[in-house]
C-alpha cells in the first residue's frame, strides 16, 4: 500500500519522485494531488499554468497506479506528473503559443515528444505559458498574460519556456517539454535556477511545434524541442524517452554519441571571449561572467581570456541574428515586415537584409 505524499517532496528530481512511484511509496495518484494543491496555491500569482488536463491527467494516474499493483512492465515516466509547453501539440488540448486565434483549435495528434512522454507513462498535467510565437525573452501574451518568476514576482522567469521554468521552480511540475531557437529553454533555466537541454539539430523530431512549418518533420534552422528538470539526471531520462526515430516513418535512423571527453571538471580548458570589446554589457552580467570564471579557477579548471584564431565573436552573432530573422520573419504580416525592415536599415541592424 503506498504511503502518503508527505513522504516525497514536491521540489524533488523527477529520477527521486519515480523511485518513489515504483517501491510504492507514494501512489501517482497522491503525487498529482500533490502538485495539485501546490498549483491551486501558487499558480494564481505566478501564472505558469495555463491550460488543464485535469480529467486525462486523473485518468493516467489511476492507470499508472493500476500498472504498479500488478507489477506490469513500466515505462520509464510511469505516474510522473509533468507539463508540456504551450507550443508543443498535445492531443485533445489547445496548442496557442499564446495568440488568442489559436484557443479554440484543438490538436488531433501528440507531437512526437509529447507521444513520447504519453507512451513512456507520463501524467500531463498541463501546458505552460510562454510569449506570444515564442518570440520574446519572457512569458507574456494577450491570451494568457504575464508568468512570473518564483524567486522575485516582479522578475520575468526568462522565454520563451517562462511558464516551465516557473512552474519548476516553484515546485508546480516535475518535468517541463520546451523548445528553444535562441536561448528558450537554457534563459528561463538560467533565470530560475534549473538544467535546461537544447539538444543538437535534428536529434529529437521538431514538428508539431506551433509556430512551425506545414512539412511533416522539416528541416528547419534554429529550432530544437528539448527538456527543463530540476537535476541533469533528469534531462538524460527525458532525453532517453524522446530520442529515437519516428513511429512509422519508413526511414534510417541511428543515433551514437561519442563518449565524454573529459572524467572531471578540473580536466577542462575554459576560454572566456572577449565580448565586452564591442557589446555593451550591464555591470551585473560582467560580475556574474566573472564570478563564474573564479569559480571555475577554484575547482582547478584552467581559465583564460582568448579566441580561437580566426574565430569573429561578433560576426558569429550578425549571421545568428540573420538567421532568426528568417525563423521570425516567416509568421509576420507583410506590413510588419516592411516596418521592422525599414527601422533595421535606419539603424544599421544586420536583421533588415
Amino acid at each position: 500500500m503506498a504511503q502518503s505524499s508527505e513522504y516525497v517532496s514536491a521540489f524533488a528530481p523527477a529520477h527521486v519522485l519515480l523511485d518513489a512511484l515504483r517501491s510504492r511509496r507514494v501512489s501517482a495518484v497522491e503525487l498529482l494531488g500533490m502538485y495539485r494543491e501546490r498549483i491551486a496555491k501558487y499558480n494564481p500569482v505566478l501564472n505558469a499554468l495555463v491550460i488543464p488536463n485535469d480529467q486525462e491527467a486523473d485518468s493516467q494516474a489511476r492507470a499508472a497506479d493500476a500498472a504498479l499493483a500488478l507489477g506490469a512492465p513500466m515505462g520509464a515516466l510511469t505516474g510522473l506528473p509533468m507539463t508540456i509547453k504551450d507550443c508543443i501539440e498535445t492531443r485533445g488540448l489547445p496548442t496557442t503559443a499564446g495568440v488568442p486565434e489559436r484557443f479554440g483549435t484543438i490538436a488531433a495528434h501528440d507531437a512526437p515528444i509529447a507521444g513520447s512522454v504519453r507512451a513512456a507513462g507520463a501524467v500531463i498535467m498541463a501546458k505552460t505559458n510562454t510569449s506570444t510565437d515564442c518570440g520574446d525573452w519572457q512569458a507574456d501574451n494577450a491570451l494568457f498574460g504575464r508568468t512570473n518568476n518564483p524567486w522575485d514576482l516582479t522578475r520575468t522567469p526568462g522565454g520563451s519556456t517562462g511558464g516551465g521554468a516557473a512552474a519548476l521552480a516553484a515546485g508546480l511540475t516535475a518535468l517541463e517539454l520546451g523548445s528553444d531557437i535562441g536561448g528558450s529553454i537554457r534563459v528561463p533555466s538560467a533565470f530560475c535556477g534549473l538544467y535546461g537541454h537544447r539538444p543538437s539539430d535534428s536529434i529529437l523530431p521538431r514538428y508539431g511545434f506551433v509556430p512551425g512549418w506545414p512539412a511533416h518533420n522539416p528541416g528547419m534552422m534554429l529550432q530544437a524541442l528539448g527538456p527543463l528538470a530540476r537535476s541533469p539526471i533528469d534531462l538524460e531520462l527525458a532525453m532517453d524517452v524522446m530520442v529515437g526515430p519516428v513511429a512509422g516513418e519508413d526511414v534510417a535512423w541511428r543515433l551514437q554519441l561519442a563518449p565524454a571527453r573529459r572524467a572531471s571538471l578540473r580536466e577542462y580548458r575554459v576560454a572566456l571571449l572577449p565580448w565586452q570589446e564591442w557589446l555593451p554589457v550591464d555591470r551585473e552580467i560582467v560580475t556574474a561572467f566573472e564570478d563564474c570564471a573564479d569559480r571555475l579557477r577554484k575547482h582547478g579548471v584552467h581559465v583564460e581570456t582568448a579566441s580561437p584564431e580566426g574565430f569573429d565573436l561578433q560576426a558569429q552573432e550578425e549571421l545568428y541574428i540573420s538567421l532568426l530573422a528568417v525563423m521570425e520573419g516567416r509568421i509576420l504580416t507583410a506590413k510588419k515586415r516592411a516596418s521592422l525592415s525599414a527601422a533595421a536599415r535606419r539603424t544599421g541592424s544586420s536583421i533588415g537584409a
